[in-house]
């Protein structure tokens, strides 16, 4: 859709720009305000896509929630290999280290709208969710650091494998995935 492409434009000039000022400006400077408001915009921008992707949404409003999100996450937390620009060229600003690969933590919250969106009865927005899942940077997701939590989210994961619906088990293996 127009809408995602246009984000995922923003998203990757947003991500070039900062990095060119992160290029120009002394190591041991602080943060400038520019970066600061970029990473401002983009928690809000992630929170409002996350509250738009709620169980209780459309599906369109889901839908172009979780577009977003994905290209949000593929410019700003997949590998780079994975993440060649389709909206710009390569170059060495693409490459160098930065502050801004990473520019907030995803929370536990937005971790359950995620996985609650696996489980949604619209397949579009399960394998979407899925795939955003799996670009979220870390070995273990937000809101299951513990042994604890991992057990009961493996132990839900094996009751919707099991359960004889095509949605629930197709959205377990989702995440088992």
């Amino acid at each position: 859709s127009r809408c995602r492409a246009l984000m995922g434009k923003l998203f990757v000039r947003m991500h070039q720009s900062s990095r060119q000022s992160a290029i120009q400006q002394k190591s041991d400077a602080p943060e400038t305000a520019t970066v600061k408001r970029m990473k401002s915009f983009l928690t809000w921008m992630v929170q409002f896509l996350c509250d738009s992707a709620n169980p209780a949404s459309s599906f369109d409003r889901k839908w172009m929630a979780l577009q977003i999100l994905k290209e949000f996450t593929t410019v700003f937390f997949a590998p780079t290999d994975k993440r060649k620009p389709r909206y710009a060229e390569q170059s060495k600003l693409w490459h160098a280290p930065h502050d801004l690969d990473h520019p907030f933590e995803f929370t536990p919250a937005n971790t359950m709208v995620l996985i609650h969106s696996v489980i949604d009865s619209w397949d579009k927005t399960r394998q979407l969710a899925c795939e955003i899942l799996q670009l979220i940077p870390g070995k273990l997701l937000p809101g299951f650091e513990t042994p604890d939590q991992v057990d009961t989210l493996v132990l839900w994961t094996r009751d919707l494998i099991a359960s004889p619906r095509v949605q629930e088990s197709d959205a377990g293996a989702l995440l088992l995935r």
